[in-house]
């Protein structure tokens, strides 16, 4: 190739691909269709949405994969921000009606303790989320039980 800067060399000299837009345009047409049809998973910042059961299942036995709020996480630590970190905020405000989704998060991460015994660090990250969603989880049961009790 020379020095060319654009592409107008490429699309006039070489293909003439410009002479026929047409082509180019149903070639685009074609891909994007293969690209965002509605039954496959999307993909959003590591997180897969719309999967089948199974396939759900197949991921999450990665020692790496984690059940987030709304999708998966196919590598929790690939994630570059803090995935929990407003949990750790005392200003986060509990949903009783998430009960089920901390108390499944605290068995979920006390299993990766046990996974991550030999990775020191990816073990610090599970006991810091274990204890994130127990805080929470406990939080919870606790005002559930006061407006019980006041009732």
């Amino acid at each position: 190739m020379t020095r060319q800067q654009g592409d107008g060399a490429i699309l006039g000299a070489y293909n003439h691909l410009n002479l026929r837009p047409e082509i180019i345009q149903e070639r685009q047409k074609r891909v994007i269709e293969k690209r965002y049809n509605e039954n496959r998973p999307v993909y959003f910042r590591g997180r897969i949405l719309n999967l089948e059961e199974e396939v759900a299942n197949r991921i999450l036995r990665n020692i790496r994969a984690h059940k987030v709020r709304g999708g998966l996480c196919s590598d929790i630590t690939n994630c570059k921000s803090q995935m929990f970190a407003c949990l750790d905020c005392e200003l986060q405000i509990d949903d009783a009606n998430d009960l089920d989704y901390f108390e499944e998060q605290v068995t979920l991460w006390k299993n990766k303790i046990d996974k991550f015994k030999e990775y020191p660090l990816m073990s610090e990250v599970a006991k810091y989320n274990y204890k994130l969603h127990l805080k929470h989880a406990n939080n919870i049961k606790f005002h559930i039980k006061e407006v019980e009790s006041n009732a």
